[in-house]
């Protein structure tokens, strides 16, 4: 059964086709209240297969949003950012600096990043403490994402 997905719904009502595009102020409080990136069925179905019953590892969660709906498919997920931010919050959310995230988590088949930030080093520190199997990046490719 698919994870309750309301900003997925709520994206697909905003952006149907007929509808005027979204105000700037409505953009800002939707990713404020879920997330950057709007999760699909498809993308949160293959990072619980890839993490094949391991624990995923999320780092930048902000909200949580990510961690919540792949909770909600069954996967067992820690989520983590660098401080604590306002709520909502959609599961815990633990402070953690980025680098320090895999080796608290050793045992982290795989590692989520969604939208890592431009230009800070979140991501490569991520990555360069991780020894788990698999990455899941969810951005733009030499895009407006990650360092």
């Amino acid at each position: 059964m698919p994870p309750i997905d309301p900003y997925h719904s709520l994206h697909r009502a905003l952006t149907a086709e007929g509808m005027p595009s979204i105000d700037p102020s409505a953009r800002k409080a939707l990713i404020w209240a879920y997330s950057w990136a709007v999760p699909s069925a498809d993308a949160l179905e293959a990072i619980v297969d890839a993490a094949g019953g391991g624990l995923i590892l999320e780092v930048g969660a902000g909200t949580g949003y990510w961690a919540w709906l792949l909770q909600q498919a069954g996967a067992r997920v820690v989520a983590t950012d660098r401080a604590e931010h306002a709520p909502p919050r959609w599961t815990e959310v633990v402070a953690c600096p980025a680098g320090e995230a895999p080796r608290r988590h050793p045992d982290a088949r795989l590692l989520l990043l969604v939208w890592p930030e431009l230009g800070s080093p979140m991501a490569s520190d991520a990555l360069g403490a991780f020894r788990g199997e698999w990455v899941a990046y969810v951005g733009e490719w030499e895009g407006r994402t990650g360092s």
